[in-house]
């Protein structure tokens, strides 16, 4: 267990002039979050400042501030506001060379009255971001991160007219900026001024305290040593441990996670409000069933196009379960890092967890910037699903670690799959108000001596072992998942002031219901028969036409019905290479059944993975599986009778005859004669003769001997029509014949 700091700031205090001051005392034990039903919670509240602060961003971060002022005072000023501002998104180091727009941006959070105001830096903060960073009460810095660097090299090159606005205007606000926050000015300004001799002294009082050499006489201190501690030469860019050496008075607070803790915020805080002040344009989406990559794709595309037309809040509303748990993640993070079309905008989503959702559920909602509960709902509920798969360590890590990204907590998160785990809800044997989740793996005596032992935790059992944790509305709204609970979806619009009339829906459209209705499994069995009959019409009968359109377009059709799901290139490589064996077999090298035997498996095979979700693993699913095969195959089979049906038949049926495109070359009698079907016994004797080709042979066709017209299979790869060949081969029912 990593003890924290907890930070309860001084009360402010005003100087004579307009900056307002501030004189923190500090007190460091251990943290206590605040319970997510708290009555007396403080408002609190994350704030990103994008690099680099420009006037549009001042505006954006301004918005967002005052609507937390103002949701803060209409709650009836509970507390007190707490806002940390973070300028460092992305983990990325932050420079603004636009004073103008720092400036604003101090200014906003120095009048911030009656509000908390907290820096938190944890990458490089250089140039005037430096500005509302000493504008804030309290300074925040990670161990890996400096402050300062105010003016480069290329500042000392300005004009005499800039130059002289650097040592006034700049100059005057960072010193008052410093004394309205109880810092040092010298160090501070040294951040500005590389020429400047920074001397350490001690107050009257007896406290620490640096001054600028130039200053010395006129300070009122007790004793200066004469030795600079930030001796000329070079601008103040100060480390954490530095900052905290030269009185900045910054608190080692490394993650989020610290922040909130030390200074006592909730851990919804830190789900930043996606809107930023803007005006929310209301969405619902429901999803419903197993969460399968066709879903998916659904959900993505109804996101996308309602985000498309303005949507900055999407109400998700949760009645699925089951499927797989890697598209539920990858669900959740399409909700996590879902944006405007901008790209610079997040747009805010509700989770509102019904009765009907389970399991993977809970992955779509803590990727959603807020959860609301309906009234008997419950969150986790891994029970059935768990059944028969007992190691379940993969996907409670992957919970784990995804809470954790939300700043959600992550062994409750864990718990709900975790079956071996014994989960405890510790409470400071000092401050019982102080709580922490534990996770005991000891033995009990282990336990006991926990609970006996000095500075630790009492711990009560949230999850015993052997069970699985499932949270109902209450219990997860005090452990800091949920919101609350509602009735009904109109009184969650009701929660975030929106009217239900003027919420649009992201129902499916004409594209979802076809691709749905073309995976019905009637529907997959005759796109496959269809389409591979008329390929076979299409490589036996003359000329391109009708048929092949119809075998493409029944193809594609059943493909991209499937174009979701996880198999679907391996599946469509495996079915172009089964029509390349076929191929081979008919017009290369007829007779060899290994390959046509081949081609026909390597189809089979990639209709069936076409269909599948992902790789069966029970008996159950390979069931289904060999069900999908089996019917594919049937396919198979009766497109094979029904193309030899129809190659035989359709070209004597009048009218039928004419969807199909005959060259030129090939009309004449031909239709006019029954075609004789070749027999060896009877067709023993033509070994040798010579015939006429009715049909192009490719290599397949039919010959005209005398008044039959007989299938046969030309001995290269094809042979014009009115040619005349000769019998060379007779096997079983197999004619082959060449051109002479």
């Amino acid at each position: 267990m990593v003890a924290s700091v907890r930070i309860h700031p001084a009360p402010r205090g005003f100087r004579s002039s307009w900056l307002l001051a501030l004189v923190g005392s500090l007190s460091l034990y251990a943290p206590a979050p605040t319970r997510a039903d708290d009555k007396t919670a403080e408002e609190s509240l994350f704030v990103t400042v994008r690099n680099p602060i420009t006037d549009q961003e001042f505006n954006r971060v301004k918005a967002v501030t005052s609507a937390a002022v103002e949701r803060w005072k209409k709650a009836g000023q509970r507390g007190r506001l707490k806002i940390v501002f973070d300028f460092n998104p992305d983990n990325q180091a932050a420079a603004s060379d636009q004073f103008a727009s720092c400036l604003s941006l101090a200014d906003t959070i120095q009048k911030l009255n009656g509000v908390m105001t907290v820096a938190y830096v944890h990458k490089d903060a250089t140039r005037h971001t430096v500005l509302p960073i000493l504008a804030c009460q309290e300074l925040a810095m990670s161990g890996d991160c400096r402050i300062g660097n105010v003016r480069t090299e290329g500042d000392d090159k300005l004009p005499a007219d800039a130059e002289s606005f650097y040592k006034e205007r700049l100059v005057y606000m960072y010193d008052e900026m410093a004394k309205a926050r109880g810092r040092p000015a010298a160090v501070v300004l040294k951040m500005l001024d590389r020429n400047l001799d920074v001397l350490q002294g001690r107050r009257n009082d007896g406290s620490p305290w640096f001054i600028d050499r130039r200053l010395r006489k006129q300070a009122d201190m007790a004793a200066v040593n004469d030795d600079p501690v930030l001796p000329a030469g070079t601008a103040g860019f100060y480390t954490m441990a530095e900052a905290q050496k030269f009185g900045l008075r910054p608190h080692r607070l490394d993650t989020r996670q610290d922040v909130a803790q030390a200074y006592d915020m909730p851990d919804a805080s830190l789900r930043e409000d996606p809107l930023e002040g803007r005006t929310p344009v209301a969405w619902q989406l429901e999803i419903r069933g197993p969460l399968t990559r066709a879903l998916e794709e659904t959900i993505r595309r109804r996101v996308t196009r309602a985000v498309g037309l303005g949507a900055n809040l999407v109400v998700v509303q949760l009645e699925c379960a089951g499927g797989d748990p890697v598209v539920a993640r990858d669900l959740g993070e399409f909700f996590r890092t879902l944006k405007d079309t901008t790209g610079r905008y997040p747009v805010m989503t509700v989770a509102y967890v019904t009765d009907l959702a389970r399991d993977h559920a809970v992955f779509l909602a803590l990727g959603c910037s807020e959860i609301v509960m309906r009234r008997g709902a419950k969150l986790g509920d891994y029970e059935a699903y768990l059944q028969n798969r007992p190691n379940a360590d993969t996907l409670a890590r992957a919970l784990e670690g995804f809470a954790q990204e939300r700043a959600y907590p992550s062994l409750p998160a864990r718990a709900m799959v975790d079956r071996d785990m014994t989960l405890f809800l510790g409470r400071a044997k000092a401050n019982p108000s102080e709580r922490r989740f534990l996770k005991v793996t000891e033995t009990e005596d282990d336990i006991a001596a926990d609970r006996a032992g000095p500075n630790k935790w009492n711990p009560e059992v949230i999850k015993p072992k052997g069970q699985l944790l499932v949270l109902d509305g209450p219990r997860a709204q005090e452990l800091g998942f949920s919101r609350g609970e509602v009735d009904s979806l109109d009184q969650l619009y009701g929660r975030y002031g929106l009217q239900p009339d003027k919420v649009r829906r992201a129902g499916a459209d004409w594209l979802d219901d076809l691709a749905a209705f073309l995976r019905l499994p009637i529907m997959e069995f005759l796109l496959v028969a269809v389409g591979i009959t008329c390929l076979i019409l299409e490589l036996k009968l003359p000329g391109v036409g009708l048929p092949g359109v119809i075998a493409a377009l029944s193809f594609i059709l059943f493909f991209w019905a499937h174009s979701q799901l996880a198999f679907l290139w391996l599946a469509v490589l495996l079915f172009v290479l089964g029509i390349v064996l076929i191929a081979l077999e008919i017009f290369v090298t007829p007779g060899m059944a290994v390959l046509g035997v081949s081609g026909v498996v390597m189809l089979l095979i990639g209709l069936g993975l076409a269909t599948l979700e992902r790789w069966p693993r029970t008996e159950s699913e390979w069931i289904a599986s060999a069900t999908v095969l089996g019917r594919f195959g049937g396919g198979l089979l009766a497109s094979i009778v029904a193309a030899v049906f129809l190659a035989r038949y359709l070209p004597n049926i009048p009218y039928a005859n004419r969807l199909v495109l005959v060259p030129p070359g090939e009309r004449g009698d031909y239709p006019a004669h029954d075609v004789v079907s070749a027999d060896a016994a009877r067709f023993a004797s033509l070994l040798g003769a010579i015939g006429v080709t009715a049909t192009t042979l490719r290599p397949a066709g039919m010959v005209r001997f005398g008044d039959d017209f007989i299938d046969v299979v030309a001995e290269g790869s094809y042979v014009e029509p009115g040619a005349r060949v000769q019998v060379i081969e007779i096997e079983g029912n197999r004619i082959v014949v060449k051109e002479v």
